[in-house]
């Protein structure tokens, strides 16, 4: 149920959902599912007070999941498409805070039709050395939209991170550090009909340190490592880009009572 004008709207779907794996081997199979989606876009509402209609998607995924050198390392590829109707997205034609949607504080949203998305995605994780864990995926993602003055949500084609973990110590216990990095390509979507201030492609970097006890874990860590002036990836509209999170520290003590 939603609030509409102030009578509440009720929507009534059904989600269906279908998965299916095939071993080929006891180290190697394939699997494929289908489902479907629904988002009421709750308190989204156009230049005229009307309530956006809701959303609704169907995704389609397909993928092979391995376990490599004695199992030590396990890799997946996935192939997804997914289909969405009425996308809610900020109406370029009436920019927040200039115009506000039923005389309120409010951004004026619009429906896009219909929108595609799809992609390839690879993981691969495990132990690269008795004392190195690793994990690295990669991600390329692709999308448009059937209209030509709705926008496009903002989305990077490229992504792809690495993480690795060195212990010095035995049988899951000691310390251990790790690093990672975190990269995307250049902003992609939008609208011709707007001012825009393009995201460009950017790099993150992420450092920690910690101890495992029997029954205790400490960790201290450091985002953004560098303290690069990073933005978010649906930041742009109207020439103002959004930064995002500075560098930022952390410790994380945790306990484990039984």
């Amino acid at each position: 149920s939603t609030l509409t004008g102030g009578t509440l709207e009720d929507f009534t779907r059904t989600l269906p959902s279908l998965g299916a794996v095939y071993r080929i081997t006891p180290s190697l199979s394939l699997y494929g599912n289908a489902s479907k989606g629904f988002k009421p876009n709750q308190g989204n509402y156009d230049i005229d007070g009307n309530p956006v209609a809701p959303e609704d998607a169907q995704q389609y995924e397909v993928g092979i999941k391995a376990l490599l050198f004695r199992e030590k390392l396990a890799a997946s590829l996935a192939l997804y498409d997914i289909r969405q109707k009425n996308v809610a997205v900020a109406d370029p034609r009436y920019p927040y805070p200039a115009f506000l949607c039923r005389g309120q504080n409010l951004v004026c949203y619009e429906s896009v039709p219909g929108q595609t998305s799809r992609g390839v995605e690879f993981e691969l994780s495990g132990k690269a050395l008795p004392r190195l864990e690793m994990r690295a995926n990669y991600r390329y993602a692709s999308a448009k939209i059937d209209s030509t003055t709705a926008t496009l949500p903002f989305y990077a084609p490229h992504q792809g991170s690495l993480w690795a973990t060195y212990s010095f110590g035995e049988n899951g216990k000691g310390f251990w550090t790790g690093i990672g990095v975190y990269a995307r390509s250049a902003q992609r979507g939008g609208t011709p009909f707007i001012p825009m201030a393009r995201v460009p492609g950017q790099v993150r970097t992420d450092a920690s340190v910690g101890y495992d006890g029997s029954n205790w874990s400490l960790t201290a860590g450091v985002k953004n490592l560098f303290n690069e002036r990073l933005y978010l990836i649906g930041s742009g509209n109207y020439g103002t880009g959004i930064v995002d999170q500075p560098r930022e520290a952390y410790l994380t003590l945790r306990y484990r009572f039984w």
